[in-house]
């Protein structure tokens, strides 16, 4: 049976906190909290519950539904939602994957046929599909402009920083060749970029997590 995979991306910030108290002001009303699931957490939480922060939410695999759902939950409500259809103009599933809240209340996400940047009004301000045979499913903001995304792919994934104003690719690395010929799909998530400049990847099919510098040498 196909079953619902969550994705949870969370954050307790002050844009999230700015973010819900204009989405509160502004709300005649939030979505009423989903009633069609099995829970399994224990009969009381610790804290406040879902109260207890606010969040942003990434809900991909419910195959119950036709469209997969970002969500940002305030004060235990959904105050804030956007949808892109479960499948493409192609079939292909989409299958949400990162998704961050930038400074200024849009929020940056990818999914496995691209990546895009959407405003507080639902506006697609910037967009990227992935190249045929390829998938996506990592995306950093680097603050407000820019955004490094992961483009895995076959013999090799690709490593790109993107200006999102300019849409120039200003740098390009390409990971070490692995696996020539196997599917893409699970070569990497969650990549990031650190505060001193180097590159941590999830390399999810050979389970492990390499450090590359500046240069994208190994180290």
């Amino acid at each position: 049976m196909k079953t619902f995979k969550p994705v949870l991306i969370f954050f307790a910030s002050a844009t999230l906190n700015g973010f819900c108290a204009d989405a509160n002001s502004a709300a005649t009303g939030a979505p009423p909290a989903a009633t069609n699931f099995i829970s399994y957490a224990p009969a009381i939480l610790p804290g406040n519950g879902l109260a207890q922060h606010p969040f942003l939410y990434t809900g991909e695999w419910d195959y119950r539904k036709t469209n997969q759902t970002l969500f940002v939950v305030c004060d235990g409500k959904v105050v804030w939602t956007y949808s892109i259809p479960i499948k493409d103009a192609n079939g292909t599933l989409q299958e949400l994957g990162d998704a961050t809240m930038l400074s200024n209340g849009n929020i940056v996400f990818c999914r496995k046929t691209g990546a895009s940047e959407v405003t507080p009004d639902k506006n697609i301000i910037w967009n990227i599909d992935a190249p045929k045979g390829t998938e996506i499913h990592s995306i950093q903001a680097i603050g407000l402009d820019h955004v490094l995304v992961t483009i895995n792919g076959n013999p090799a994934a690709k490593l790109l920083l993107i200006n999102t104003t300019t849409g120039k690719t200003e740098k390009e690395f390409t990971f070490p060749e692995l696996n020539p010929g196997a599917s893409p799909h699970i070569q990497f998530r969650r990549v990031r970029e650190t505060k001193e400049g180097t590159f941590l990847a999830a390399h999810l099919r050979d389970q492990k997590v390499v450090e590359y510098d500046a240069n994208f040498k190994e180290i």
